[in-house]
This record gives structure tokens, sequence and C-alpha cells, in this order.
């Protein structure tokens, strides 16, 4: 299981601009607080099983639990 410090890691090696983070049941979800845009850079989703990191659209098709558990920003 992937712990939220792992994840910011590899989220930044994804995209070294994320500020904001959602805790979701399958994934810690990173983005820019301001930026609302799906796709692009972000949103990103390091999945918590087995740490990959993968864009949020993909995230949202895949079939994940998407369950909003907090968010904060870093």
């Amino acid at each position: 299981m992937t712990t939220y410090e792992e994840a910011l890691k590899k989220a930044r090696v994804c995209w070294d601009e994320v500020n904001y983070c959602t805790d979701q049941t399958d994934a810690f979800v990173f983005s820019k607080k301001d930026d609302i845009s799906i796709g692009g850079n972000g949103p990103i989703a390091v999945l918590k099983k087995i740490g990959e990191c993968i864009n949020y659209v993909t995230f949202l098709d895949g079939g994940y639990n998407t369950a909003i558990v907090s968010e904060k920003y870093i």
C-alpha cells in the first residue's frame, strides 16, 4: 500500500506543480487547486495499491473507487 508521502514524491515526478491532494479510496489525486481542467498534465492519480502514477481521466475510466476520504493543500 502506497503512503501519502510516497505518492507525493511520485506525483511530483509526473507533475512538479501540484499543490493540492484529494485522498480518494483507491488513489491519492494531485492537482493545482486553481486548475480545474481534466486532461493535459493533471490532475494525476497515484494508485494506492501499486503506486502507479496515471492521468485522472484514466483513473475515472478505470473502475476505481473514487469516494473522497479527505482533501488538503500541500
